[in-house]
């Protein structure tokens, strides 16, 4: 079957004058999505460093983006997740102090506990509305 990086993959903005697919004919042959770009390719060479770089914007590396916010946070977390890990989320909190809320929830929480999530949001924001109400 192989990997993707050995399958070839298609990247938006591609810049190739030829198609590049993913999928499972296995041999290269052109298919309904493209023909396939090798190891070796001087394309695909290319493609594997941008798709390194899209999969790091993709997959959470932002640290930095995070540790550089400086107001209050409260982080809403579904404990059905399979986008944010417990063990992610809790690194997230203790990085920043900040308060971590988890509902039984996927990752989408204000789709799945509506009700819970404006709940956490109200109890969240209740501090400021006591300092702005005369």
């Amino acid at each position: 079957m192989g990997s993707p990086s050995e399958k070839g993959i298609r990247l938006a903005g591609h810049q190739s004058s030829r198609p590049v697919g993913i999928g499972g004919n296995g041999g290269g042959r052109a298919s309904t999505a493209g023909e396939f770009l090798r190891p070796g390719d001087a394309e695909h060479q290319r493609d594997a460093a941008d798709t390194v770089r899209s999969q790091q914007a993709l997959s959470g590396v932002h640290w930095h983006d995070w540790l550089s916010v400086r107001c209050p946070t409260v982080l809403i977390r579904g404990t059905r997740s399979d986008e944010l890990s417990a063990t992610h989320a809790r690194d997230m909190a203790a990085k920043r102090s900040i308060r971590l809320i988890e509902l039984p929830a996927g990752h989408v929480v204000h789709h799945d506990q509506p009700d819970a999530f404006a709940e956490c949001v109200r109890l969240f924001l209740a501090p400021v509305d006591n300092i702005a109400s005369p």
